[in-house]
């Protein structure tokens, strides 16, 4: 069968999602990198994010809608969740990854610490640290939910889980991430455990190889 082509940055965080994700269900891909805002970019994804993904003739755009395609239209371990109550706590927190976690984590923290500077920018330390009661708020209710539950909706692995892990491993990275993170003890075993994982090692290159956020 022919691969899906996983069109972005690498080492942006929902790329490495898509990735975890084919890794996770054993499904053939290709990287295909773009530069980033290009015309190409936006041929591909009108709003000019990351991932988009091309399947044959398919084409999609948007992590969530990437990911229960690869889940449902391969084989390999389902990626949702069993019954209706778990899944929707699985909905609930990739909309939560989504809406409010990469906000705060990687718009307001990563990007301005790490992205910027590498770009020749001086980060706006008084917008980092407004930035950190909501990250603190994040994490707390992470660790709520992982507190009674091996993973994010439950006992077994699922889409959320593979949106979280990338961001966090991108908010480790900073002098803040590393301050606070390890105080959420439930989230810092699931984030071990998940880094442990094969999927994780494919998607996240030692740092001097990350590119992008």
């Amino acid at each position: 069968m022919e691969n899906v082509k996983i069109i972005g940055i690498a080492a942006a965080s929902y790329v490495r999602t898509a990735i975890m994700i084919c890794e996770e269900k054993g499904v053939g891909y290709d990287i295909e990198p773009i530069d980033f805002k290009s015309p190409a970019h936006f041929a591909v994804q009108p709003f000019g994010k990351m991932p988009a993904l091309r399947h044959g003739k398919l084409r999609l755009h948007e992590t969530l809608g990437i990911g229960i395609y690869l889940d449902e239209a391969f084989d390999g371990p389902p990626l949702q969740m069993e019954n209706a109550l778990d899944q929707a706590q699985m909905f609930k927190w990739i909309s939560s990854i989504n809406d409010y976690g990469y906000q705060s984590l990687i718009r307001e923290l990563v990007i301005p610490r790490l992205v910027g500077p590498s770009r020749g920018e001086t980060p706006d330390e008084d917008a980092i640290k407004a930035s950190l009661p909501k990250i603190e708020l994040f994490l707390e209710q992470a660790e709520a939910a992982l507190a009674d539950n091996e993973y994010l909706a439950g006992k077994t692995l699922c889409l959320a889980d593979l949106f979280l892990v990338p961001i966090i491993a991108s908010v480790l990275r900073t002098p803040e991430g590393q301050a606070m993170v390890p105080k959420y003890k439930a989230l810092t075993r699931w984030f071990a455990a998940m880094s442990a994982r094969p999927s994780f090692a494919a998607a996240h290159p030692p740092p001097k190889q990350a590119a992008a956020e």
